[in-house]
């Protein structure tokens, strides 16, 4: 079952109080690459986040591993698009830990997007919705940037 964010949602998402510091970074394995914001960035990313949680143990052909591949895609897609004019690098962060898989992107563009804009954020929102998980947009404390922040959560397989 697939359910879907109605206007109702969006409006609740946009009373969220925006986070004053950057989210903690989870727990568990972690892998940070800064990227050009530059076109060529964006498979270079989505395919180190492919071999990473594969590495991690994140079967391939997953569900969760396809979504996160696209919110990499996503993610670094909007970066290139919309911040490089300011922000010629950008921060990609993939985590893993127990139960979950973990997707951050960071700018040092000053403007934070809204969720209930429509194109990519969107789609990503949706996403994590989907798979039961969670997105933050988080203005820095220590720059004029922004991290946004997926987080899916990865069936544990049980103990044979």
């Amino acid at each position: 079952m697939t359910r879907r964010w109605g206007r109702r949602h969006w409006r609740d998402w946009e009373r969220v109080p925006p986070v004053r510091e950057d989210p903690p970074v989870a727990a568990g394995r972690h892998h940070t690459l800064s990227l050009p914001a530059l076109p060529a960035s964006i498979p270079l990313a989505r395919r180190t986040a492919q071999i990473r949680f594969t590495t991690w143990g994140v079967p391939r052909g997953a569900a969760v591993l396809d979504a996160a591949l696209l919110i990499v895609t996503e993610l670094v897609t909007n970066g290139v698009r919309h911040a490089a004019e300011r922000s010629p690098q950008l921060g990609l962060t993939l985590s893993r830990g127990d139960g979950y898989l973990e997707v951050a992107v960071a700018d040092q563009h000053p403007r934070v997007p809204s969720v209930a804009a429509t194109g990519g954020l969107q789609v990503i929102a949706e996403l994590a919705y989907d798979f039961g998980g969670r997105l933050v947009i988080a203005p820095s404390t220590l720059s004029t940037g922004k991290t946004v922040r997926v987080q899916l959560p990865v069936p544990v397989k049980p103990a044979p």
